[in-house]
Parts: structure tokens; sequence; C-alpha cells
């Protein structure tokens, strides 16, 4: 397979695309069950099929991101950095291995340094690659991936204590000695995270145990910040158990007029986030919208419709950003897919990493990402 990054002089947009040699064909069921997937750390690609020569062209959006090669060539490495990036590659690799219908496709994983990519919000992407006959096999060990990020000669810490953190993904490296275990990395994890991994890739909080008010059951579910490793961690399933506390601490109250990081309803707004009242929305389905560049979280109901723009009309309003439309956007979710629609965007509209045409819609199951100019969004 050849593999080629190429720039849009025009929009600035970047684009990987693999293709395939002799005797290197199209994994149908692989890229059908990736493009499914919804795991924003799994990156899908689109593919074609060329019907006179067979060659299949696998291409992968790159906007706002950036490659972990170059990365830490450029820019320090925080501890929290590399707690995200290990759940990151927990999840991929561990969804991956359990394959959706129990086969193993964890070696369609690209883990060169060149292939995989951080994002915006400081999240690993890696790249799936669904060719069968591919001569020599991708790198289908994190292990490499982890010996780079840890290697104190070619990466820069932030601090001291980020160095020491690296010094023990290093030293579980070296006891690996070449050969990766899944199930000693979950235990790595575990230990440096906080975080459970199951056989499947979920990720679980580890979490004390909280002492409830004495008037109240209900616990408070805070807003993720974008920097935090269980980031995308399904808060809506315990939302859906009690209220959900506003990103900053506070619970809000109606606004009096439509702002940023509100949902406005019926020309008011509101925090989307709060806890649930009586009445039929405390016993409706319930879903959250997190924003990733603030780190706030919106509560949604089924069935509910949100439009995003820089609008004041817009449910959402997201001002600052001019390569978003006055009605950019809308979700709404349904029977657990998020149905996300471009409302004729003059900059597109990219769901899963996928650009939808203007004015279309696409359903997809959660979780899903969508994102419109610098905003990313991932439904749950």
């Amino acid at each position: 397979m050849k593999s080629k990054i190429a720039v849009d002089r025009r929009t600035k947009r970047q684009t990987l695309t693999i293709t395939s040699r002799k005797g290197e064909t199209l994994n149908l069921a692989q890229a059908t069950w990736a493009a499914s997937l919804g795991l924003y750390c799994v990156l899908p690609p689109a593919y074609h099929v060329s019907s006179e020569t067979g060659v299949v062209t696998l291409s992968y959006a790159l906007d706002n991101m950036i490659s972990v090669k170059d990365y830490v060539r450029k820019y320090q490495v925080t501890r929290q950095d590399l707690a995200t990036w290990m759940c990151d590659l927990a999840q991929a690799y561990g969804r991956c291995t359990d394959g959706g219908e129990g086969r193993y496709w964890q070696r369609s994983l690209h883990f060169d340094s060149e292939y995989v990519f951080v994002d915006a919000t400081r999240h690993l992407r890696v790249v799936f690659v669904p060719l069968d006959g591919v001569p020599f096999k991708l790198d289908s060990s994190p292990l490499t991936l982890l010996a780079l990020l840890s290697d104190v000669q070619r990466v820069t810490y932030a601090t001291a204590d980020d160095q020491a953190y690296a010094a023990r993904i290093a030293a579980y490296v070296l006891g690996e000695q070449g050969t990766f275990s899944f199930n000693t990395f979950r235990a790595l994890v575990q230990e440096l995270c906080g975080v459970q991994v199951t056989p499947g890739g979920e990720l679980q909080a580890v979490q004390a145990k909280q002492a409830q008010s004495a008037t109240s059951k209900r616990q408070v579910v805070r807003g993720p910040k974008v920097d935090d490793p269980m980031a995308r961690m399904n808060v809506a399933r315990a939302a859906r158990a009690g209220g959900q506390g506003r990103a900053g601490g506070g619970q809000g109250r109606p606004a009096t007029k439509p702002q940023a990081g509100t949902i406005s309803r019926g020309g008011g707004s509101m925090p989307a986030t709060g806890p649930a009242t009586g009445g039929a929305s405390a016993t409706a389905r319930q879903y959250v919208l997190r924003r990733l560049k603030t780190g706030t979280a919106y509560r949604l109901r089924e069935g509910q419709k949100l439009v995003l723009g820089r609008g004041k009309d817009c449910n959402l309003r997201l001002e600052g950003d001019n390569n978003i439309s006055r009605h950019h956007a809308s979700v709404v979710v349904q029977a657990g897919q998020a149905k996300v629609a471009d409302l004729g965007s003059s900059n597109g509209t990219l769901v899963n990493s996928q650009r939808l045409a203007p004015k279309t819609a696409v359903r997809a199951p959660l979780p899903c990402r969508f994102s419109l100019g610098t905003e990313e969004f991932v439904v749950e």
C-alpha cells in the first residue's frame, strides 16, 4: 500500500490517502463496521474501488489534526496528555479486538507515529486500514507508539512529574519485551489513569463512593473537561439516574436572553445542564451533547431538535467563529441514533470525519461526533 498526505491549497484541508498495491483488496466487512462504529478515536476511511483496475483508494479527513510524531517535536507533553492517549489507545485496540462480531481486526489499526494523529481536543485518532493481502503487516502493536511517547530523549515534558509519569510507561514497554498484551495494558491504564477498561474497550471510571445528601438521593454529574481522560465517558447514563450539574459546578436557572453555552427554547433560554424536575421531562429518555472546546455538557431529550450556528435565534449559539454559518447544522436524537443535518452551511459539516453534502442529513449510532468550523461536539 502507498500512503500520502495532501493539502488542498484553497481550503487548507489535509487528507490522508492510502492506495492499494497489486494483490491488496478492500475488506468490505471491516470498512462497513468501522464506518458504523461511531468511536471517535478510530478514524475510518471513505473508500473507492476502481471498476477498471481494482485499485482501492482510502481517504481520511485530517481537519485540525497533527501527527503524533510532529506533535511531540513541536509541543510539550503533559501527564494529562499521556493519560488521555492511553485511554484512547485502550478504546481503539479493545474495540477492534472485539471486532463487533468476534473478529480480530486490531491488525488494521495503523500505529505508526506518522499515521496516528492528535486532534484539536488533544485526543488520539488511530487510522483504520481495512485492506486484505498487505504483504507486510501494519504495526499492530501500540508498544512502539508508547515507546515514543515515553522517550525522554525525543519528547519534551512540561514538568518533572510529567517525565516521571512517562518513565512509568517506559518501564512497562521495556517489561513487555516487544510483545503487546492487552490485559497488562489494561492494568497499566487502571493504575495510572484510574480507569477500568473492559475487554471490548469500554471505559469505566474507578471512583470512591460519595456520601449522598439526606434530602436528595440524586447524584449531580458535572460536565467533563476537554483535557480530562474521562471526557469521552458516557455521562448520559449517570445523568438519567438523576440530575446533571452545570460544567462549571453551579446549577443554572433560565437566562433572560439566548447566550453562548445555552440552549434556547421558546424565546427564552435555559442551560441544558441542570437537574431534571417533575413532570414528563424527569422520565423522558435523555442524552448529552458535549461541546469539546469548552467541556460544556448539554442535556438533550429524545426527539428534541437542536439548531446550531451564529444566529441569535439558534438553540445553541456559537459566536466568534466566522467559519460557522448563521444556521449551520441541526441535531436530533431518536431511537439511540443521532440525526445530524447540514442546513446549507458555507464551510460544511463533518460527521464522524465524513463531510455532509449541503442540505443533507445522516443518521449515526451513538456516540456520534460532528464538527462545524472549529467547534466539535459528541452526542452520547
